[in-house]
């Protein structure tokens, strides 16, 4: 019966699941266990944890079930409040989720609306909300840069094409796309069973937060 149960999970997941990409957080080479320091010249690339987030390899088959639910947290002016989390649900034998993990969900789309500086002496200008989907408007005071025209997107740039018009080098101009937002795994649930009493996995649940 138990087995019947996980299976039922395990299909609920394929079925009713979202694609994501899952990044594993190791600890960068030069970190010190004894110290849980850094070196802050490590060409790793780490971040304030001294983690570096590795790509693993999902099956497209595979999903995760996404959902809002409320939480209770300690707003210091107004006491206990109930505030909207994301929370992530997956089978542990897939894709097992650990603490400080980062995973992009990739069917649900969020929309950014930087005001990006025209760079000086380049043709390309940075987004910083990535992975880009797709460029909507570039505009500045009432102007409307064309696409393929003016700009194109350049992996998770807006590249300025020569003959084009252009806003001035140093001039602020606003651009609306989407993007895939990338989340980190904060913990599992309270109520987190991994396995059944016959030792099958059971779904494996937890918060996400937007990095």
């Amino acid at each position: 019966m138990t087995r019947i149960c996980a299976q039922y999970h395990r299909q609920q997941h394929r079925d009713l699941g979202e694609s994501l990409r899952w990044f594993k957080a190791v600890h960068c080479r030069c970190y010190n266990p004894v110290t849980g320091t850094c070196d802050p010249d490590c060409p790793d690339g780490h971040d304030q944890n001294g983690m570096v987030y590795v790509e693993q390899t999902v099956n497209p088959a595979l999903k995760a079930l996404i959902s809002q639910i409320q939480q209770p947290t300690v707003d210091p002016q107004y006491g206990l409040i109930q505030v909207s989390a994301t929370r992530i649900s997956v089978m542990p034998d897939e894709i097992p989720l650990a603490r400080l993990d980062r995973v992009i969900l990739t069917q649900r789309p969020l929309t950014a609306r930087p005001v990006l500086v025209r760079g000086n002496g380049t043709l390309l200008d940075p987004l910083t909300n990535t992975p880009v989907v797709a460029v909507q408007s570039v505009t500045q005071d009432g102007m409307v840069y064309q696409e393929g025209t003016d700009w194109q997107l350049n992996g998770a740039n807006i590249e300025w094409l020569t003959g084009g018009q252009h806003p001035a080098d140093g001039s602020r101009y606003r651009v609306e796309h989407t993007y895939h937002p990338t989340y980190s795994f904060v913990g599992l649930e309270d109520n987190t069973t991994p396995y059944d009493a016959a030792g099958v996995p059971l779904p494996l649940r937890g918060v996400l937060s937007l990095v």
